[in-house]
């Protein structure tokens, strides 16, 4: 369908008293034509495509019991699914750093047609693995906030005016004490979760682009800078084209 559009959800799972973040974004394939030399040494011009995101949503969901939770992520999907009639591709990737996002928990997501596409541990470790026969995956820290950097630097992350909770979601880039992406002497291989309440919409944010990454054109991740992020204040400002209610 040539209206079809491409949304993930990332989702920075809670439940009970620890709140779930919840992130949506849109991903849209860009052609970027460009000329190349030829072995002949002539010009020729070609089209490469590449991925843009615009976040569209970013909602904190507490007090909500799992089953209620798992239902609000079925609406939430059926929404975009028929997002102004439209007939459109929604995948969810979830952190389950958390100590209560539970085999049971996912299992209730299942029930309700929500499969994850990847199920993120936050650790780290130097390199990335997936778990054998699972969809299950742990994931340096520094990956996924590399991927938030790399994408804004290049210009192909915004986000969408009028956002709710978008001082929350600015607050968390700057508050992000870049530090913590080294690896520590003496530290486990799993990081632990969220050292402040407040960086969930942070990776509920990174681990959906990291999907998306994952799955079509990876972008180079670039080490991150240590220090604070002065590109944050660029991100919010310039904004993308409207939110998702």
């Amino acid at each position: 369908m040539g209206n079809a559009r491409e949304f993930y959800v990332g989702a920075s799972l809670g439940g009970g008293s620890i709140p779930t973040a919840l992130i949506v974004i849109e991903r849209i394939i860009r052609d970027i034509k460009e000329m190349v030399s030829r072995p002949d040494g002539m010009k020729k011009e070609r089209v490469r495509h590449e991925f843009h995101y615009e976040v569209k949503k970013a909602e904190r969901i507490s007090g909500m019991s799992s089953p209620a939770l798992a239902e609000k992520f079925s609406e939430i999907k059926e929404k975009l699914h028929s997002l102004d009639g439209g007939s459109h591709k929604v995948r969810f990737v979830a952190d389950v750093s958390g100590p209560l996002a539970s085999e049971a928990l996912i299992q209730m997501f299942k029930n309700k047609r929500i499969d994850f596409e990847s199920l993120v541990i936050i650790t780290t470790m130097e390199e990335q693995h997936r778990e054998e026969k699972s969809h299950k995956w742990k994931v340096p820290r520094k990956n996924l906030v590399g991927v938030i950097l790399t994408l804004f630097e290049e210009k192909k992350l915004v986000i969408a005016q009028g956002l709710k909770d978008i001082e929350a979601l600015a607050r968390e880039f700057t508050d992000f004490d870049q530090q913590k992406i080294k690896q520590q002497k003496n530290q486990t291989d799993e990081e632990p979760w969220r050292e402040k309440i407040n960086d969930d919409y942070l990776f509920a944010l990174a681990v959906a682009l990291w999907e998306s990454e994952r799955q079509g054109m990876p972008c180079v991740i670039k080490p991150p800078r240590m220090r604070k992020p002065h590109w944050t204040e660029r991100m919010f400002r310039d904004g993308g084209g409207r939110r998702i209610r």
